[in-house]
């Protein structure tokens, strides 16, 4: 007896056996794939041999399947316009008229429109999305602060080390500026401002001011707490990166860093 598609239970084992993984061999390596996708894959194997059949049955299986997306690609852009467009105006009229700013999410300037593709979201789409880009936002202007707090604490010799650039927590600022959303980034000028604002203010606030911000971002460091010189990674930019990653995870342990403890500082 001939079991019916239409049965309940019938689809549930189909859709269970078709996402089963199965092990496959091509060109000498092994590798992984669902059952669905093995199917796929002979189907076009079979076609390129010269089969009549699979060449009509996947030539009436693209042509569907394009027009169903270009159909749902056209259905997306035309939901997320209209978002984009009602909340531009929001934050407009919120702007003109001196109110609270709306702060949506997605927000408007987050969402990028490429011809025949899928609206593409480039910021934060959730509450927690948004409270970790609000911590990076942070951590990037603290590190700038950090910067000049620990050029004032550097020896004269060390100073040499920065070759008229900047020092390591700048690096991470740069860094972590650049994996922002745009709207969200500072441009240079916005950073030399910041820089200047620092320098204008007295040691002693400095110290507080860095050490009060690392406890703000749960980072209880010990006041007075420096970046080592750029010199210390400058020419080790795997480790740096390392560091990097292991910063904007929130595990670096940044009073090993400050010792120059570079492996208990990236938890190995």
């Amino acid at each position: 007896m001939m079991l019916s598609i239409n049965d309940q239970l019938t689809k549930s084992l189909l859709l269970k056996e078709a996402a089963r993984t199965v092990h496959a061999r091509e060109n000498g390596q092994t590798f992984e794939m669902t059952l669905r996708q093995a199917l796929i894959q002979a189907q076009f194997k079979s076609a390129l041999a010269g089969s009549a059949y699979a060449q009509k049955h996947l030539a009436e299986r693209l042509e569907r399947c394009e027009r169903e997306e270009a159909l749902e690609v056209k259905r997306l852009v035309e939901i997320y316009q209209f978002y984009q467009e009602d909340w531009r105006g929001r934050i407009n009229e919120a702007q003109k008229n001196g109110g609270p700013i709306p702060t949506p999410l997605p927000h408007p300037d987050d969402i990028v429109f490429e011809p025949g593709k899928r609206p593409l979201i480039i910021g934060p789409a959730t509450e927690q999305e948004a409270a970790a880009v609000d911590q990076t936002c942070r951590l990037r202007d603290l590190l700038i602060m950090q910067d000049v707090l620990d050029e004032r604490m550097m020896p004269p010799v060390s100073r040499e080390d920065l070759s008229g650039g900047r020092g390591s927590a700048f690096l991470l600022a740069l860094a972590l500026n650049n994996t922002l959303p745009k709207r969200l980034r500072i441009n240079r000028t916005d950073i030399v401002l910041a820089q200047m604002q620092y320098e204008g203010t007295t040691k002693r606030q400095l110290l507080k001011d860095v050490y009060r911000g690392w406890r703000a971002l749960g980072h209880p460091v010990k006041r007075g707490f420096v970046f080592p010189p750029i010199g210390a990674v400058k020419d080790k930019l795997e480790i740096f990166f390392q560091l990097f990653s292991v910063f904007k995870a929130g595990h670096l342990d940044l009073d090993a860093l400050a010792r120059g403890d570079i492996d208990t500082a990236l938890g190995h």
